[in-house]
């Protein structure tokens, strides 16, 4: 698969659905998680309906960034990475962009999440391998429910 076929279509809705208000490091985030290479680490349980706040830190050896995104009923995750432009059913809610190895901050989401089904994701490149394989495409997805 093209790697950037697959990267496309959230990268386009990352740029223009951001609704990052603020970010730093600080104890108060509602649920936090960990970066690792290709795979992300929280406990969903944690991220409720009213969730505003999430702290992320990566603890992996590539930079990283979480892009999350609200995925509507009957939408499959794996067919919207795949589409040529923006996947309908797919809102990005924001983009943790560019961690670094050891980096951690607390991100801030414009709206409080809602009862839904959610989906995690890094986009960057595999720097360890020729081809540059998307994260995600090496396990670097969650989805997730809030309930």
């Amino acid at each position: 698969m093209n790697r950037k076929l697959l990267v496309a279509p959230l990268a386009a809705l990352a740029a223009t659905s951001m609704l990052l208000v603020g970010c730093g490091a600080d104890d108060s985030a509602d649920a936090k998680v960990e970066l690792g290479d290709f795979n992300f680490k929280f406990d969903a349980k944690e991220i409720k309906p009213g969730t505003s706040s999430l702290e992320f830190e990566n603890k992996g050896k590539q930079t990283h960034e979480a892009v999350l995104a609200k995925v509507a009923p009957g939408v499959n995750v794996q067919e919207a990475l795949s589409s040529d432009g923006p996947p309908e059913g797919v809102d990005v809610l924001f983009v943790v962009a560019e961690m670094k190895p050891g980096d951690k901050a607390t991100y801030t989401v414009g709206k409080d999440l809602e009862k839904g089904h959610y989906v995690m994701v890094c986009t960057f490149p595999d720097t360890s391998d020729a081809q540059g394989t998307p994260h995600f495409a090496k396990g670097m997805i969650s989805e997730f429910d809030v309930s």
